[in-house]
């Protein structure tokens, strides 16, 4: 599956400075593999064999490794506190705990539109996390076919970029289970530590084509982080 998005931010203010709003083109693979989405700043690879979550930093050319499996999550946490002094260990150990007080709740509504070529169904995605809430507005589609399971396994990881999820990723992807269908609009209300950020992303094209045979390979003159 190919998918083509625009991912809009709107301008905010963060430490008395003003951001401007942007715009950027995202593709997405869903393969039998694992999937890969791109923008001109980063790529992020699923390999679902694997469990594992890379990240490829286009601006500082450099590759970040996350597993997926919540035994090498702990221990690989675990050992980023290795080399603390047993105050800075403390304080480690509390914000990872922090991190860890995550809450999904997804709700649908008997709200129905035509987005594009789709007919659509509201729900209301909320995550409470101790950076603040996101509420996000997500309309999905039943018109598209695709393997439901392997787009909740693979939409699961890819928020485990976000702070603190994944540490609670089996219970992210029982709420996300709740939506039924390929997500065409989401609408996100943000609140960072007081700071208000508002996004969309909008589905632009779906189709299945062939993958590129190198569509999983790493870039070359990358070093790891």
């Amino acid at each position: 599956i190919f998918m083509r998005q625009n991912q809009h931010m709107d301008s905010f203010q963060v430490m008395g400075q003003t951001q401007p709003a942007t715009d950027m083109e995202v593709t997405v693979w869903i393969t039998d593999e694992g999937m890969r989405s791109d923008n001109p700043q980063q790529s992020a690879i699923v390999k679902l064999e694997q469990k594992m979550l890379i990240l490829l930093d286009h601006q500082q050319r450099k590759i970040a490794k996350m597993p997926l499996d919540a035994d090498a999550m702990k221990a690989s946490m675990a050992s980023q506190g290795q080399d603390l002094s047993a105050a800075d260990k403390a304080e480690f150990q509390e914000m990872m705990e922090k991190m860890a007080q995550i809450k999904v709740s997804i709700t649908e509504s008997d709200e129905r539109r035509k987005i594009g070529d789709w007919n659509c169904t509201k729900y209301l995605q909320t995550i409470e996390t101790f950076m603040g809430p996101a509420t996000t507005e997500v309309w999905a589609t039943e018109d598209l076919q695709i393997d439901m399971d392997r787009y909740v396994d693979l939409t699961t990881a890819m928020m485990a970029m976000q702070p603190g999820m994944k540490e609670n990723l089996a219970q992210v992807q029982q709420e996300l289970k709740k939506i039924k269908g390929v997500r065409v609009h989401e609408k996100t209300s943000n609140d960072m530590m007081g700071t208000k950020v508002n996004s969309t992303i909008t589905l632009l094209e779906f189709k299945e084509m062939k993958a590129p045979d190198d569509l999983f390979d790493l870039p070359k003159g990358y070093t790891n982080q």
